[in-house]
């Protein structure tokens, strides 16, 4: 019965959105059109290029180098193994959602606990220095400081998070079972590259489409929220629907400067609903919760937003407009993508250079691999 009654009121719901979709249909065609032209512009040069390379170093020596640089720091710290430093690492530079599908990789492959994975979640899927120092302060905010400090608050509260977390979790590490204490180092192919460049198209399309999505979606709420919520709620709302749009629907508020980019690094911090979304896509079918990821994102939100708040006197700011045409906000976009394919190829050499090290037996796997101590 309680099934039956959920079901009716979540077809209302649907009912009703559809409704509204065919009722707003010029401003749903127009929010939908600057969706795509995003995606086009900026989320697809910026984020193809690091999924396919998050995923080729999934297959090179690149975690080997990780474990034996950060074991004696992600331990105390994050309360995880060294190998838990390649989804931060690789999730700080390279945007949403590449650390939660880096995560999922790691846990699939056994090389991180469950307990582990969750909590590495919130701290490891972060914007990316190409959206938030080069779209938000270069693009929209026209302050390349004021970028540089967003990003720079954005690694801390992340590094705060983890810290928190990992004090919370340290007891219960390693109780699990199936997390080897030895994994195998594999090498990259040519058919690992294949896979890598399909396997990122996918989850591309997955995030153009929630980017589409929740603009559709913002266009119908925001209109009915602005004549309900004070204009503040508003513009919160909006940027934890979608933190992209939000951040340009924040950006050209009439908030003062202080409390603009406080609010604006909460979002960041966040990441909004739809990148929850993203994150949901890509741990499908892994077996990870995200109730510890919302609630470190929050966690990352809240302190962003005090830390920009207090250091805002010390950031100088440049005698510029503040704001920038919707039409030039993302033009960068381009050149992002020839700046990180010609990164790629270079490294190219080094991820088909073969690992060597002592054979030993995992004692999970049964299967002969490389003596190298993850923990």
């Amino acid at each position: 019965m309680r099934e039956n009654r959920h079901g009716f009121w979540l077809s209302l719901v649907l009912l009703l959105f559809l409704f509204l979709l065919i009722g707003a249909s010029k401003s749903v065609m127009a929010a939908v059109c600057d969706a795509m032209l995003l995606c086009y512009q900026t989320v697809i040069p910026s984020l193809f290029p690091f999924l396919v390379l998050s995923a080729c170093l999934m297959k090179s020596g690149f975690p080997v180098l990780c474990a034996r640089l950060f074991a004696p720091l992600m331990r105390p710290v994050f309360g995880v193994g060294g190998i838990g430093a390649v989804p931060f690492v690789v999730g700080m530079l390279s945007g949403y959602p590449v650390g939660a599908k880096v995560i999922a990789g790691l846990f699939r492959d056994k090389k991180l606990s469950k307990q582990e994975a969750e909590r590495l979640l919130p701290c490891s899927n972060n914007a990316g220095p190409l959206f938030v120092m080069g779209a938000v302060g270069t693009g929209l905010l026209h302050n390349q400081g004021l970028g540089t400090m967003l990003y720079c608050v954005h690694v801390i509260a992340a590094v705060l998070v983890g810290v928190v977390l990992g004090a919370c979790g340290r007891k219960q590490h390693g109780k699990g079972c199936g997390l080897p204490a030895k994994v195998q180092a594999e090498s990259l192919s040519f058919q690992s590259v294949s896979d890598a460049v399909s396997d990122s198209l996918q989850t591309m399309l997955l995030i153009c489409s929630y980017i589409i999505l929740f603009a559709a979606f913002s266009a119908i709420i925001l209109p009915v929220a602005g004549q309900i919520l004070p204009s503040f709620l508003t513009l919160s709302l909006h940027g934890l629907l979608e933190v992209a749009g939000g951040s340009k629907t924040i950006i050209l508020s009439t908030l003062s400067p202080r409390i603009m980019l406080s609010l604006l690094a909460f979002c960041l911090g966040t990441g909004g609903l739809c990148v929850m979304m993203q994150v949901s896509g890509v741990l499908r079918g892994s077996g990870l919760g995200l109730h510890l990821y919302v609630a470190g994102k929050l966690l990352q939100g809240f302190f962003s937003a005090v830390l920009v708040f207090f250091l805002y006197p010390l950031v100088p700011l440049e005698s510029q407009t503040v704001f920038a045409g919707v039409a030039s906000v993302f033009r960068g976009g381009a050149g992002c993508f020839y700046i990180n394919s010609i990164v790629f190829f270079l490294c190219m050499p080094i991820f088909f250079k073969r690992g060597r090290g002592e054979k030993t037996v995992a004692p999970c796997s049964q299967k002969k691999s490389l003596s190298i101590d993850y923990k």
